[in-house]
């Protein structure tokens, strides 16, 4: 009798084992899904892929058959799958088609919406003219747009007429970009050139246009010219010998006089002492100013600092001038 109950009890488990290796293993199974039911383009366009979630065939088509969106690739498949979308510039108004997919019984729309061009776009630099003097001279020019970035960077910035003068013309590289949509967008971007030395005697222009195609200036409410003025004079830094303040701590400014006031920030500034701190060339509607800061003077004694401006252009021709800052 024990043996008979053994030997079931034997089979129901051989039988139980060979029930459970005839099980599938658990797989996930998908109708049809996406993973965004719609996508919001900006008017510059973009290419950008879709992910599509499914345990059999599918097929993905256009509601409508449109010339702005195009398929980059594969648009059926079986199980999990992607597509790959180009969405073209928009000079027109907004517009919008679906992306539809298929599997069966089961269907899927994508909605894919797209900015037409604002013509309240802007591009502009303030001051519109910068002035140099005769020497040779590296410059950069930084502004602020809401022109995307990706747009900026297939342009570049280009003169008016031929000028054998202005060399080195850069493209836009971009400084930053918020990314916001549409025309609250803030791009920083800047560009560099080259001002060879004038040795004609005579005062010479050339205007920088903001290189960008036709179709992003028509209609822009500002669009940027900076006129570049390289007059005869040699370069000049001057202020007073000395420069007096008090014992206690300050800020101050001093006036400068030169002709460097658009290259300021390649001027350097150079203090002898620690207790001054936070020197900087300032350009103001009357002036350039030397502004600091100085430290509480806690002896008795007075004490003094030179403090240097120095310009170096690139034929290596320098220009200097210091001040002797006397703290009671």
């Amino acid at each position: 009798m024990i043996m008979r109950t053994y030997r079931i009890l034997t089979l129901l488990a051989f039988m139980l084992l060979a029930a459970a290796g005839c099980q599938k293993p658990y797989e996930k199974h998908y109708d049809l899904s996406v993973d965004s039911n719609g996508y919001v383009i900006n008017f510059s366009g973009k290419s950008f892929p879709v992910y599509v979630y499914c345990s059999t065939e599918w097929t993905a088509s256009l509601s409508e058959e449109v010339d702005w969106v195009h398929f980059d690739g594969e648009t059926s498949g079986t199980g999990n799958g992607v597509i790959r979308l180009t969405v073209e510039e928009n000079w027109e108004g907004e517009r919008s088609v679906c992306l539809v997919f298929v599997s069966g019984a089961h269907e899927q729309r994508v909605n894919i919406s797209q900015h037409g061009y604002d013509p309240m776009y802007h591009l502009t630099y303030d001051p519109a003219a910068l002035e140099y003097p005769c020497g040779s001279y590296m410059a950069t020019v930084t502004f602020q747009t809401n022109v995307p970035s990706e747009i900026l960077k297939r342009c570049r910035p280009s003169v008016e007429e031929e000028c054998r003068w202005l060399s080195g013309l850069t493209g836009y590289t971009i400084v930053s970009d918020d990314g916001v949509m549409g025309t609250d967008r803030k791009v920083v971007a800047r560009f560099s050139y080259a001002v060879l030395r004038n040795e004609g005697g005579s005062q010479r222009t050339v205007t920088v246009l903001a290189g960008l195609p036709l179709e992003y200036t028509e209609g822009m409410e500002k669009i940027m010219t900076l006129d570049l003025i390289q007059n005869a004079e040699v370069a000049e830094i001057s202020m007073k010998k000395t420069f007096e303040i008090e014992s206690g701590e300050g800020t101050y400014a001093l006036e400068v006089d030169t002709n460097l006031q658009d290259m300021l920030d390649d001027v350097a500034v150079v203090s002898s002492a620690d207790f001054l701190s936070d020197l900087h060339l300032v350009r103001e509607e009357d002036g350039v100013r030397l502004t600091f800061s100085a430290e509480r003077n806690s002896t008795s004694a007075s004490r003094t600092a030179t403090v240097s401006l120095s310009h170096r252009d690139l034929d290596g021709v320098t220009v200097a001038a210091s001040v002797t800052i006397v703290q009671k």
